[in-house]
């Protein structure tokens, strides 16, 4: 299951080397100088994508896609991981098979 996510994510995107798998099945996708509608595009091309390997293989699998849109430089990986656990965790909660995009350049700096 998880070569299949990965495989997935990685001939959706124009750059695969910029897919990671973070932990579980929790993956990191890097879309550099991508404005929200770029992101928003790739994000639904994954979503469609998944829906589309769901059906062919019959899994009962739900998704949650987020992505951050920084229109500057991030402080750190560290404060874009972080914000983006907050906003999964909050989407856990919610429906399923859901795209959040989130802008982050006013997120507080973490200590």
């Amino acid at each position: 299951m998880l070569c299949t996510i990965t495989h997935t994510i990685r001939e959706s995107v124009a750059r695969p080397e910029l897919v990671g798998h973070i932990a579980g099945m929790a993956f990191a996708v890097l879309l550099p100088n991508a404005a929200s509608e770029e992101a928003r595009f790739v994000l639904e091309k994954i979503q469609s994508r998944f829906k589309d390997e769901r059906k062919r293989y019959a899994q009962p699998v739900t998704f949650l896609i987020s992505a951050l849109v920084c229109t500057k430089a991030p402080r750190s990986i560290a404060e874009l991981m972080h914000e983006a656990e907050l906003r999964m965790t909050r989407m856990n909660d919610g429906s399923r098979d859901s795209l959040e995009i989130a802008l982050v350049d006013s997120s507080p700096a973490l200590h």
